[in-house]
């Protein structure tokens, strides 16, 4: 584990196939090996060592959780699904499975669900970023506009800086019929990314509604000027 964290990979597997030839019941080693192996892009591999954990302590949950991971790469989101409440199942504390069976739900259009999974990510972490902005992101599908709000302004609770919660905001304020709210979010954001220009585009959309056509132009120049070939500032 010591030569994994420090970078040394190939040291670090060597040492977990030595570990296992010694101990092949050595559920840790088998987690720590998928773990290797699904960071080298050897999924399959990766998935077989984390059934093999399994297999020796079924109640592993760190190991049904990766396990998950792998099946939601793979395409087999049912397994997926099983998988990371087979984790939650043994332990209901386990923030980051329930944040990914949010992910996971959200993938399937499972939205009611992922909101759930998401709120109880945040239930346990409150801090929890990609969480609350994900669940943003739902909500915002959902039409549950005032919520999604809440979320992305908790977002830049946690970090100021976060353009695409800047972003959503602009485009929620928007949709509610608050324009000034938008454009001061859009500014929010080309202050942190001044090089987006889909964000000086959208500033600009804003900007046009409210007949502020010089500074509406302003933006889409500056869109062009970023991206020359930015065929939507055009219009």
């Amino acid at each position: 584990v010591i030569a994994h964290q420090t970078g040394n990979k190939d040291l670090a597997v060597d040492l977990i196939v030595r570990a296992l030839v010694i101990n092949p019941k050595y559920a840790e080693a088998h987690y720590n090996y998928g773990i290797m192996l699904n960071e080298l892009g050897k999924i399959d591999q990766a998935a077989e060592s984390f059934k093999n954990a399994l297999d020796i302590n079924p109640n592993y949950a760190e190991a049904n959780n990766n396990l998950g991971n792998v099946f939601r790469e793979r395409g087999e989101l049912e397994k997926a699904a099983t998988c990371y409440h087979a984790a939650i199942a043994t332990n209901s504390a386990y923030t980051e499975a329930h944040y990914n069976l949010g992910n996971l739900y959200r993938e399937m259009g499972k939205l009611a669900g992922s909101i759930l999974s998401y709120r109880r990510a945040l239930e346990l972490k409150t801090d929890y970023l990609e969480a609350c902005y994900n669940l943003g992101n739902v909500l915002n599908i959902l039409g549950k506009l005032d919520e999604a709000v809440a979320s992305y302004k908790k977002v830049l609770d946690i970090n100021p800086n976060h353009v695409d919660a800047h972003c959503g905001l602009g485009i929620l304020y928007r949709q509610l019929g608050n324009p000034d709210e938008a454009v001061a979010s859009y500014k929010r954001a080309v202050t942190i990314t001044p090089l987006s220009a889909d964000v000086y585009l959208s500033l600009g959309v804003v900007l046009r509604a409210q007949e502020k056509v010089d500074e509406a132009v302003e933006c889409f120049n500056k869109a062009l000027e970023i991206q020359p070939n930015y065929a939507d500032a055009y219009s």
